[in-house]
């Protein structure tokens, strides 16, 4: 290159804004960042940080995603990708697209909420993008009616999974006493995707949460006694079945596993 090219020099606020719309944005700058630019003020750095956090704010940040995000990872290589049929006879376009939008939500999420880079592999989160999982009791099969169930496959969230879960822990320690309480809630999640009777509804567990705590007491360095209770509130589990297509459920069955509680005596040598 000639040394023109090669020569570093200071942007003026004008090409500043615009190099930063077109990188976040992918678009010009609007009225805002044009106005602090020919104002100069882009020079102040906590002038220049706020622009950046509002323009990340907009919807139109979604270009650093779609253009960066999708080039850096080569995710537009999904596009193409043709995995062995035999191997994954589950994989489709559905799960094309999740893929790609599942990546993008995850990169989005980060970018948006300030992470740190690391986090882009050691993140303790993501982002699923599904319209419910088949499942083998509810595909209907003509061959074997008594596997048939009345709703649709896809339908269903997937098993075992709240939408909501909160854990409260309380401690308590002086001198010989130990005290614990712990309180964990989740709301409505899907027991089974069938009864195991006709007519094979699926089975939600309804909203729940228990308490449990316990007491110990240090009669010297190596031995304790105490007391564990379990389900201190006595919770009734209630579970409801699913028999429309469009969710509407009604009871099934309440039961009470009822207060329990133990008298224990640890020791050490």
């Amino acid at each position: 290159p000639s040394d023109a090219a090669a020569t570093t020099y200071q942007l003026s606020s004008l090409e500043l804004a615009s190099r930063l719309s077109f990188f976040l944005w992918s678009s010009i700058p609007d009225d805002e960042l044009i106005a602090l630019a020919a104002k100069d003020r882009l020079r102040d750095l906590s002038v220049l940080e706020q622009q950046v956090k509002r323009m990340l704010a907009d919807p139109r940040s979604s270009a650093l995603v779609d253009t960066f995000a999708v080039q850096w990872l080569n995710l537009g290589k999904i596009a193409g990708a043709r995995p062995d049929e035999y191997v994954f006879p589950e994989f489709d376009e559905n799960l094309r697209s999740a893929m790609l939008e599942e990546t993008r939500r995850f990169v989005s999420s980060q970018i948006r909420e300030d992470r740190s880079v690391v986090d882009l592999v050691s993140a303790n989160y993501t982002f699923i993008e599904s319209s419910g999982l088949p499942n083998s009791f509810t595909q209907t099969d003509p061959s074997n009616p008594v596997r048939n169930s009345p709703i649709a496959s896809g339908r269903l969230p997937l098993e075992q999974l709240s939408r909501h879960n909160v854990n409260v822990a309380g401690f308590y320690e002086m001198g010989p006493i130990s005290i614990r309480a712990a309180y964990n809630w989740r709301s409505r999640f899907l027991l089974t995707a069938a009864d195991v009777i006709f007519p094979y509804y699926p089975i939600f567990n309804e909203a729940t949460g228990q308490l449990d705590a316990s007491v110990f007491y240090s009669i010297t360095p190596h031995l304790k006694f105490g007391i564990q209770g379990v389900n201190l509130l006595n919770e009734v589990t209630r579970t409801s079945q699913m028999f429309t297509q469009s969710g509407l459920r009604g009871p099934r069955s309440y039961f009470m596993n009822d207060r329990r509680f133990a008298i224990i005596v640890r020791g050490s040598f």
